[in-house]
């Protein structure tokens, strides 16, 4: 569904990204990419924030969690021999987990994924049980109708040790469902993106913690501010790590 604040977003977003790639292309290099590994003029505003690189397209969460691997804040290890990524996106991050020995991309709708060889998966029907070692979901939950049974389904699909690395758009306040009576309008309005189904808060750590999880959170904000804005990072970007 094209709504009128997503055309705006996505024409403010594009006129943002060619400033900063004319600068970027002029020599005006103050920021560093590490998904494409380039130096730059700054990144593109969407939404009202510095978001988007102008040469691939990175995001701040991708840089992100990129950021997390590199440095190892992201056990990405020999420990580490399957793992099941949802919603495979993110090329730099696809090409982390490419690594992998036993990595399976997955999505409900694979074909929107063509980056990696992606699979079909339901993960409302996900009944492997002590299969991967690492499960990753970036903005993935907030589509799903019941996140109380993927949790339990991630759970299980767990080996013993496993964890599960997910990413949400948040807010400061108290989770918040949509309900069945919300029309994509509204889901919009009060939730950011027609076909999200809930808003989450903090208090993600407590639904994961329902299902068994021990859940502790890395915050691009702690990062030092200096680093944060030259690899164009956001404080508002979470990593929840649910540990079985």
């Amino acid at each position: 569904m094209v709504t009128l604040r997503r055309v705006l977003k996505g024409g403010f977003a594009r006129v943002s990204r060619l400033t900063k790639l004319a600068k970027t292309k002029a020599g005006m290099k103050g920021c560093y990419c590490n998904a494409c590994k380039q130096d730059v003029a700054g990144f593109y505003r969407y939404g009202g924030r510095p978001w988007g690189c102008p040469l691939c397209g990175s995001s701040t969460r991708e840089r992100f969690v990129v950021h997390a691997i590199d440095t190892e804040l992201l056990p990405l290890d020999q420990n580490v021999h399957s793992l099941l990524h949802v919603a495979p996106s993110e090329k730099a991050i696809i090409e982390r987990f490419g690594k992998i020995t036993d990595y399976h991309p997955v999505d409900l709708f694979p074909d929107l994924y063509p980056a990696a060889d992606t699979k079909r998966m339901d993960l409302m029907e996900l009944d492997e049980q002590h299969r991967y070692d690492v499960v990753y979901l970036s903005h993935v939950m907030e589509h799903v109708p019941d996140d109380i049974a993927v949790y339990q389904n991630l759970y299980n699909s767990l080996k013993p040790g496993g964890m599960a690395w997910i990413l949400v758009p948040l807010w400061d306040k108290p989770s918040k469902e949509g309900g069945q009576t919300m029309t994509a309008r509204e889901r919009e309005k009060h939730f950011g993106q027609w076909d999200h189904v809930r808003q989450y808060g903090p208090d993600l750590q407590e639904r994961m913690a329902q299902v068994g999880f021990q859940v502790s959170i890395l915050k691009a904000g702690e990062i030092p501010a200096g680093e944060m804005r030259r690899l164009g990072l956001d404080a508002g970007d979470w990593i929840f790590l649910g540990r079985k």
